[in-house]
């Protein structure tokens, strides 16, 4: 079963595949059961996107504080033009200057 493409519509991703699974003997209401199914489910894709921002500041309790105020988790999402109604994983790098 293919995969969901990166942002595929249910729409056409029943009309990709209902026809596969019908020419491989399932009925059509088997197809699209199945192919809602596996829409829902959200098949996971890997995408690695490397962007970096860069600022210092002190964090505390999901916020970090700087010199020109205060940056959130949400901050950087929308930063990276993130969907709030996606899940992302994110992993952070943090690097101490030593005075």
């Amino acid at each position: 079963m293919s995969e969901v493409k990166l942002n595929e519509t249910k729409k056409n991703y029943l009309e990709r595949m209902v026809p596969v699974l019908i020419a491989e003997g399932k009925t059509p209401e088997e197809a699209v059961a199945i192919c809602s199914s596996m829409f829902s489910k959200g098949s996971i894709i890997e995408v690695e996107v490397e962007k970096s921002i860069n600022f210092s500041g002190k964090y505390s309790d999901g916020v970090f504080t700087t010199e020109s105020g205060k940056i959130t988790l949400s901050d950087i999402m929308s930063a990276f033009g993130c969907d709030p109604n996606m899940e992302y994983e994110f992993e952070f790098c943090v690097e101490q200057e030593n005075d």
